[in-house]
C-alpha cells in the first residue's frame, strides 16, 4: 500500500520482479514476498499454469503467447497485461521474457498502475467518460446506444434519454456511399477498431465533421460492445491543414509529395508488360466554407484505394493520384488510358458528396502516361503538375493530357461519348434512308434506316465510330431501339415518295450486354405504337454472330414473324455459322456484306462466293440482298448471278427524308448490259469511290489494304477530282497512325479529300479504243484517265498500269 501510495502521489519508482522459468522442468521461480507486497494481495505460485493464472481471463492468451514465442527463441516485445488480485485490486503490468539458454526463460514483471479498491475504479471511470474534451458513445452490438456522455450530447443536440435504444444510423448525414459504411465494418470485423473522418448529423440536421474512432469491446462472458470516441472539428480544420508530419499530411492523412513519390516509383517497377502507369494531379475548387470538410472527406475517399491505385497530397492544395491500368492489344492505347480513369472517377463518385464530386470535375485535371511523355517516375508526377497548371486544352474539356497527340484522342473520345450520350437521351440523332432496289422492276422497293450522328459545328461523324463508341458505353440497344423508333414514325412520308407498299428495314444490334428476351421485349414494346406499319417492317440482325440457334432464341424470331415482321441477316458470309440459321427456316433474307461485292469480276474468288451463297438462299426460299454496289460492273454481274435486291452508292447514298429522290433506275442501261469484251476488262479498273469529305486516315487504309492506286473523287455520280498514291504521299508521313505520330500529323489525318485531290484530269468515254489511246499517249494527257458515259458520269479508271497491260496483250 505504501509505495501505491507514492505512486498516487507521483514519487513512485517501479520495482521489478525478476523470474526464471525451465521449460524443460516447466519449474519457475518467482519472488513470491515481493510480488505480493508489490500487487498488495496474498498469491501461491508453483508451476507457470499458476503465474497465467494471476492475469485476467482476456490476458493470459497474450502472456502465454508471449512466453510461447520467447521459449521459441523470438525476442518478443514487452507488454502490458492486467492481474487481477482477490482482494478485487487491479494491477496494470508491464512483462517481458527472453530465452537464455536453450531451456532458461528469464523474464521481469514491474507493476505499473494499482486500483485497489473498487471505488476508485468507479471515479477513474467517470472522470474519464466524463472528459470535456472528447464525445464518448457505447453501444451494444446492434449498435443500439446504451450510454453516452455529457460532451457528446452537447455535440449532437440530443438529450441522452432521446438517444436510449436509438442505433447509431440516427447520425447519418447520408453524404457517404454505402461503400464508406461497408468498409468501415470490414475493418471493425477485421481488427476491431476504425478511425477516420465522418460527416455527422445532428438533432437540428446541421451536419457536422468529426474525427470517430470505435472500438469493440469484447466480454468475458461472451459478447461485446462498441465504444466510439468523437471530436468536433468544426472550428478546429485549420490547425491541421497544410502540415505535414512523417511523410503524412495531417489533414488529409494522405501521403507527401516525398512519400508519394516513393509510392509511384514502387509501382512503375511492379508493372508488368500489360500494364501501364497513369498520373493524374488537380486542384479542386472547393466552397471556401467547407473546403476543408471536403478536402477531408476527399482524402478519405481517395484512401481506399490500395491495389491498383495510390493517392497523395503534395504541394499543399494538390491532389494527386497514380492508377495501373490493363492495356489491351484489341484497345486503343488512348481508349485504355481513358476508360481507366472513367471507372476511377465513377468510383470516386459514389464515395463522396455530390457537390466535392462537383468541384474536382469543373477543375482542371493535369494527366501524364509513363512511357509516352515521361521516362522515369520523376517526370510522370512533374509532367501531371504541369500539364495541370499550364492547362494543356482548349475549350470546357478539363482532362489535360501532357503529350498533346494523346490528349486530342482523349478529347476526342470523351466529346463523342458526350455526342452518343446526349443524342440517345435525346433522341437528337438522325436517321437516314438508303433505297434497296428490287432487280426483278428495278424499283425502290425498300429502305433501309440508319443512324447519324453530327457534331456541334452540324458536320456528320463517322458512323461505325460512333457504333462503336455506343457499344463501349453499353447504349447500342438503346440507340437501336430509339432509331427504330423514329425512323417507322416516318413512313408515311416514304409512302408518299415510293408507294403504299414501301418496306422499311430496322437494324437490331445483338452485340449488347441486354438477354436476347429482354431485347426483344423492348422491341415488342415498341411496336404496339406502330400496328399498322408492321407487314412493311423487316428486322435486321446485326451483328449475328451473338445469335444462338438454339430452340429459345429461334421462339424470339418466330414470335417476330408471327406478328407480320420479316426477319433479315446482316453481312452474310463473314466467317460465322450463317449456313445453320438459314436451315432453320427464321429468316426471309440475307445481305452479302460489302466485302464481297466491292471490284466483284467474273470468275473471280468472290464470284463464286456470291454465287454459291446466292444458289443456297434461293434453294431455302430466302431472298438476297447484296450491299455496298458502287459500280456498273457490279451491277451487272449480280444481276445475272439473280441477286433479288441491291443496295449501294451506285443507285443512292443514305439520304436524310426530304431528300430522297423517288428517280427510277435506268432500266433500259442495265438491260442492254453484255459481258465487258477483253479489252475493256483488262483497259478498265474500278476502284472504291471517294467523296470530297473522305480524310486522309481514310485514303491511307485504301492504300493499305487494297492494290489500286488511285481513286475518283465523286459529286452526284461526277468525278470532279482524282487522287493517286503520288498525292496522298505529299500530304502523309511515315510516322502516321503510330505511337510516334505528332500533334500536326495527328490533325493531318482528318485532312479531308477536296483539299488534295488534283481537278485537271483527263476525261475519256466509256467507248474508247486502241486509236483513241494511242493519240491520248502521244499527246501526253496525263494518267490516271477518267472514264464517263454520255451523261458525263463517273465510269471507270483508266491508269498507267492498266495501259501496260493493255498494249501488252494487244501487240
Amino acid at each position: 500500500m505504501k509505495a501505491v501510495k507514492k505512486d498516487l502521489m507521483g514519487n513512485f519508482k517501479y520495482s521489478e520482479m525478476p523470474f526464471s522459468w525451465n521449460t524443460n522442468t516447466d519449474q519457475f521461480q518467482i519472488d513470491l514476498a515481493e510480488l505480493t507486497d508489490s500487487i498488495n494481495s496474498k498469491v501461491a505460485i508453483n508451476s507457470i499454469d499458476d503465474f497465467w493464472k494471476l492475469f485476467s481471463k482476456r490476458d493470459q492468451k497474450l502472456v502465454m503467447e508471449h512466453f510461447r514465442r520467447a521459449a521459441e527463441g523470438d525476442t518478443p516485445e514487452p507488454i502490458k497485461a492486467c492481474i487481477a488480485t482477490h482482494n478485487n485490486s487491479i494491477v496494470l503490468c508491464l512483462v517481458s521474457a527472453k530465452r537464455i539458454t536453450g531451456h532458461l526463460i528469464l523474464g521481469v514483471v514491474i507493476p505499473l498502475f494499482i486500483i485497489p479498491i473498487s471505488e476508485d475504479i468507479s471515479s477513474f471511470f467517470y472522470q474519464i467518460f466524463e472528459n470535456k474534451s472528447h464525445g464518448i458513445v457505447i453501444t451494444d452490438e446492434q449498435t443500439r446506444i446504451i450510454a453516452c456522455n455529457t460532451y457528446f450530447e452537447n455535440s449532437s443536440g440530443y438529450k441522452i434519454d432521446e438517444l436510449l435504444g436509438q442505433k447509431t444510423s440516427t447520425f447519418n448525414a447520408r453524404k457517404h456511399g454505402d461503400v464508406f459504411f461497408k468498409e468501415m465494418w470490414n475493418k471493425l470485423t477485421k481488427d476491431g477498431y476504425w478511425n477516420g473522418l465522418i460527416l455527422s448529423k445532428g438533432k437540428t440536421g446541421t451536419v457536422k465533421p468529426q474525427e470517430l474512432k470505435i472500438q469493440r469491446l469484447e466480454s468475458i462472458r461472451g459478447g461485446f460492445y462498441y465504444l466510439g470516441i468523437t471530436q468536433d472539428l468544426s472550428n478546429k480544420l485549420y490547425r491541421v491543414a497544410g502540415i505535414e508530419h512523417g511523410g503524412i499530411e495531417l489533414l488529409t492523412q494522405l501521403p507527401g509529395e516525398d512519400e508519394f513519390f516513393l509510392k509511384v516509383k514502387d509501382t512503375a517497377i511492379a508493372l508488368n508488360d500489360n500494364q501501364g502507369l497513369v498520373v493524374i494531379s488537380f486542384i479542386p475548387c472547393f466552397d471556401k466554407e467547407f473546403e476543408f470538410e471536403s478536402k477531408k472527406q476527399l482524402a478519405s475517399a481517395l484512401a481506399y484505394y490500395e491495389k491498383d491505385c495510390s493517392a497523395g497530397f503534395i504541394k499543399k492544395n494538390v491532389f494527386s493520384i497514380a492508377i495501373v491500368y490493363e492495356r489491351n492489344q484489341d484497345k486503343p492505347h488512348s481508349l485504355s488510358i481513358f476508360d481507366a480513369i472513367k471507372v476511377r472517377f465513377k468510383t470516386l463518385r459514389q464515395r463522396v458528396d455530390p457537390a466535392i464530386y462537383t468541384a474536382i470535375t469543373e477543375c482542371t485535371i493535369g494527366c501524364s502516361v509513363l512511357g509516352l511523355d515521361a521516362n522515369n517516375e520523376t517526370k510522370l508526377l512533374s509532367h501531371s503538375l504541369q500539364a495541370m497548371y499550364e492547362k494543356h486544352t482548349s475549350g470546357s474539356r478539363n482532362i489535360c493530357f501532357f503529350n498533346s497527340a494523346l490528349h486530342e484522342k482523349i478529347k476526342r473520345r470523351e466529346i463523342l461519348e458526350d455526342i452518343v450520350n446526349q443524342s440517345v437521351l435525346n433522341k437528337e440523332m438522325e436517321v437516314f434512308f438508303q433505297p434497296i432496289v428490287n432487280t426483278s422492276n428495278w424499283k425502290v422497293t425498300k429502305l433501309e434506316a440508319l443512324c447519324r450522328f453530327r457534331d456541334c459545328n452540324g458536320n456528320l461523324l463517322n458512323t461505325q465510330e460512333m457504333i462503336k463508341v455506343a457499344e463501349d458505353m453499353k447504349l447500342v440497344s438503346d440507340l437501336d431501339l430509339a432509331i427504330a423508333d423514329m425512323a417507322i414514325s416516318s413512313r408515311n412520308e416514304l409512302v408518299e415518295l415510293y408507294g403504299t407498299d414501301v418496306e422499311l428495314t430496322i437494324n437490331i444490334s445483338l452485340n449488347s450486354d441486354k438477354p436476347m428476351k429482354a431485347l426483344f421485349r423492348d422491341l415488342f414494346n415498341l411496336f404496339k405504337k406502330h400496328i399498322q406499319h408492321l407487314p412493311y417492317i423487316t428486322v435486321e440482325l446485326t451483328e449475328s454472330a451473338y445469335f444462338d440457334s438454339e430452340q429459345k432464341d429461334c421462339n424470339l424470331l418466330f414470335d417476330l414473324r408471327k406478328k407480320g415482321l420479316k426477319v433479315a441477316i446482316d453481312d452474310f458470309g463473314t466467317g460465322y455459322s450463317s449456313f445453320s440459321y438459314l436451315r432453320g427456316g427464321n429468316f426471309d433474307l440475307l445481305k452479302i456484306d460489302k466485302e464481297f461485292v466491292s471490284d466483284l469480276t467474273v470468275g473471280s474468288h468472290n464470284y463464286y462466293i456470291v454465287r454459291m451463297i446466292t444458289q443456297l438462299a434461293h434453294t431455302l426460299n430466302v431472298e438476297v440482298v447484296a450491299e455496298g454496289v458502287e459500280t456498273l460492273q457490279e451491277v451487272k454481274i449480280l444481276n445475272n448471278l439473280k441477286v433479288n435486291y441491291m443496295q449501294g452508292y451506285y443507285f443512292e447514298r443514305p439520304q436524310p427524308i426530304n431528300k430522297l429522290s423517288c428517280k427510277t433506275v435506268n432500266v433500259d442501261g442495265i438491260n442492254a448490259l453484255e459481258e465487258p469484251n477483253t479489252e475493256e476488262a483488262e483497259l478498265m479498273s474500278y476502284p472504291p469511290i471517294l467523296t470530297p469529305q473522305h480524310t486522309l486516315r481514310e485514303i491511307k487504309e485504301l492504300l493499305d489494304t487494297t492494290q489500286f492506286t488511285a481513286f475518283p473523287v465523286v459529286i452526284d455520280r461526277r468525278c470532279v477530282g482524282v487522287i493517286t498514291k503520288e498525292q496522298f504521299n505529299l500530304h502523309a508521313t511515315p510516322a502516321m497512325g503510330t505511337d510516334r505520330e505528332t500533334t500536326h500529323e495527328y490533325q493531318s489525318m482528318f485532312k479531308v479529300a477536296s483539299a488534295m485531290m488534283n481537278s485537271t484530269i483527263t476525261r475519256v468515254h466509256e467507248t474508247i479504243h486502241g486509236e483513241e489511246i494511242h493519240e491520248k499517249i502521244r499527246n501526253k494527257n496525263p494518267f490516271p484517265w477518267v472514264v464517263i458515259n454520255d451523261s458525263d458520269e463517273y465510269v471507270a479508271i483508266i491508269d498507267i498500269y492498266n495501259i501496260v497491260h493493255f498494249l501488252n496483250a494487244n501487240q
